[in-house]
């Protein structure tokens, strides 16, 4: 309300901050800017330190002690050493110089990518997230790793290849169990697979 604009509070309501469009357009109309509060009462004392407390138990919660972080930069600075373990291994490394097997290797990936069918080419397994929703919340309304016919996962994988129908040798596109996973086996001429 109007009133609370001119009541004085620690830090002064006279400084304009981002969310505050209704007080500048006060203050545009010409509505006087109250001064800071130069000493802070005891209850405005109480309520930081009440607010802060708040803050803490958000934060912590009803975390063991085992489990709080008693040094939070700790994360960052363990983060800065494996950043330069990580470098001085990669200088160890010997330099590749097969761009061949670099080639294959982002075929490859297309093809594991492919094998998915349907639910790849619909992008159900585009992120980690989506992924996750695809084979847990997805399942209650419709179970793509189940319920997608293999006409549409064919179509789905030639169509993500380039291939012609006749090049798909055999595809098993559900999984029958464990150790017996999905695959698709097919002739690739282009890349003389």
């Amino acid at each position: 309300s109007q009133a609370r604009f001119s009541a004085q509070r620690t830090g002064g309501r006279a400084a304009e901050r981002i969310w505050d469009t209704c007080r500048r357009r006060w203050w545009r109309l010409g509505a006087p800017r109250p001064a800071a509060l130069e000493n802070p009462s005891e209850k405005d004392v109480a309520e930081c330190y009440s607010s802060f407390l708040d803050v803490l138990t958000e934060v912590l919660g009803d975390r063991p002690l085992w489990q709080i972080p008693w040094d939070p930069i700790a994360s960052f600075r363990r983060m800065r050493q494996d950043e330069a373990r990580f470098q001085e291994l990669l200088a160890r490394l010997p330099q590749w110089r097969n761009a061949q097997a670099v080639g294959d290797s982002l075929l490859a990936s297309l093809y594991s990518r492919a094998a998915y069918g349907f639910a790849a080419r619909a992008s159900m397994i585009d992120s980690v997230t989506s992924g996750a929703m695809l084979f847990s919340v997805q399942r209650a309304q419709f179970n793509v790793a189940e319920d997608v016919d293999a006409a549409s996962n064919k179509v789905a994988f030639l169509d993500m290849m380039g291939l012609d129908a006749k090049d798909v040798v055999c595809a098993q596109w559900r999984t029958e169990g464990p150790l017996r996973p999905a695959y698709v086996v097919a002739r690739d001429h282009a890349a003389r697979w």
